[in-house]
């Protein structure tokens, strides 16, 4: 189910649904961090809340899609959630446009939030005019995380470019351990192919592409070398791939199983729920070619629009419980993220989170992931061609380029 057409439910339910259950200081959560890192970090949120002295009503599901679907079917029948887990991008501006989600404009100007979130994240939790989120934290999407064990085994460095990654995963297989560990899931696939297309292209092509959708730069032979690199990567994965997800796919490198795998930093969440430290047990880079860019990814606590009162206080109270400084580290220790507030100091920082904090304070140019910068119809035609062209080996990347040139007309 596309992120689209899951919308299209709440475009369909009125505005009168949007009331909420009469509970004082409580608040009921949709969101989707599921897996072992995810679940100790919205705890940690849940905890916060509950401290504070509100009672949490956890709404868990497996993925967005699901979570929008949850937050559509509750909306048309009157029992919307408190909040959402989303991120930044067309389906939240869709469900603000159509009214569903709460302007925080006066909280944000009383306790002045433009004071402590940096511009770049303020504009993540503003739609339509409107500040309808709190930040949960940021994560970096270009990153290349590796078994320091099997590296040092293989005798070979982080790759630079992409000729250096085939070599780099050659000697690896020789090794007689897995090079890439992917998963089943066409996003993951999409991780991949962006990081390629990026690594190619460059922030210049990147700019054009993702942010602009430009049609000239969709049609570039930089987009056909980008499909026929991915073909390359395939030689590299393990049977066990199909249908394996994201966290299943990092044990590989968690057990030293497999070298390397593209995923976001918040894999760092896996890395330390089994005990493994940065640096020492696993090594992190910029994806290959990407040196001077950093995709960033926001994860935002939205917030609906409700008539009840006592959904209100308990909405205030969610506000104030992710905003909390200590709250904020404690949450981007446990997940792998940066804080979303910027007069936090989080002691300590690994060598992996340094690297993400030096891009963001300007070390590299800084972008939006894909999920952010492009709509809804563009993201789920761009995921299901690259998750077919993964799957169908048919398929040249020539006709591929042709086809993901024809999602931006």
């Amino acid at each position: 189910m596309t992120r689209a057409s899951v919308f299209g439910g709440f475009l369909a339910a009125g505005l009168g649904a949007l009331a909420g259950p009469a509970s004082a200081q409580s608040v009921d959560v949709v969101h989707y961090w599921t897996s072992k890192s995810e679940s100790r970090t919205i705890n940690i949120l849940a905890d916060a809340y509950k401290a504070k002295g509100g009672r949490w009503i956890d709404s868990a599901v497996a993925n967005f899609d699901e979570a929008v679907a949850v937050a559509n079917s509750r909306i048309a029948g009157g029992t919307p959630p408190s909040a959402i887990l989303m991120n930044p991008g067309s389906t939240l501006d869709e469900m603000t446009e159509a009214g569903y989600m709460r302007d925080l404009g006066d909280i944000a100007e009383r306790e002045g939030w433009s004071k402590v979130v940096p511009p770049f994240v303020l504009e993540k939790m503003t739609s339509n005019d409107q500040i309808v989120a709190v930040p949960l934290g940021l994560h970096g999407a270009n990153w290349l995380w590796y078994s320091k064990k099997i590296f040092e085994e293989a005798k070979v460095a982080p790759p630079r470019t992409w000729p250096e990654f085939l070599e780099v995963a050659d000697k690896i297989k020789a090794a007689g351990y897995v090079p890439l560990a992917v998963g089943g899931e066409n996003w993951q696939i999409n991780y991949i192919m962006s990081s390629i297309l990026s690594g190619l292209g460059g922030p210049d092509f990147y700019q054009k592409l993702y942010v602009e959708h430009d049609p000239a730069a969709a049609a570039s032979p930089v987009v056909a070398e980008g499909f026929e690199t991915l073909r390359k990567l395939q030689a590299y994965v393990d049977e066990g791939s199909v249908g394996r997800s994201w966290n299943e796919t990092t044990g590989l490198l968690v057990t030293d199983r497999a070298a390397m795998q593209f995923i976001g930093d918040y894999v760092k969440g896996e890395f330390s729920a089994a005990g493994k430290v940065a640096g020492t047990d696993y090594g992190c880079v910029l994806a290959p070619g990407t040196e001077g860019m950093y995709q960033v990814y926001t994860d935002l606590m939205t917030i609906t629009a409700v008539d009840d009162p006592d959904v209100v206080k308990g909405q205030d109270l969610l506000v104030a419980a992710v905003l909390d400084p200590t709250v904020e580290v404690d949450m981007s220790r446990s997940k792998g993220s940066t804080p979303g507030r910027s007069d936090v100091v989080s002691e300590g920082l690994d060598p992996c989170a340094r690297l993400g904090s030096e891009s963001l304070a300007g070390a590299r140019k800084v972008f939006s992931g894909p999920y952010e910068t492009l709509s809804s119809d563009q993201m789920g035609q761009v995921t299901d061609l690259v998750g077919q062209f993964w799957t169908d080996r048919s398929m040249t990347a020539e006709d591929a380029a042709t086809r993901f040139a024809a999602i931006f007309p």
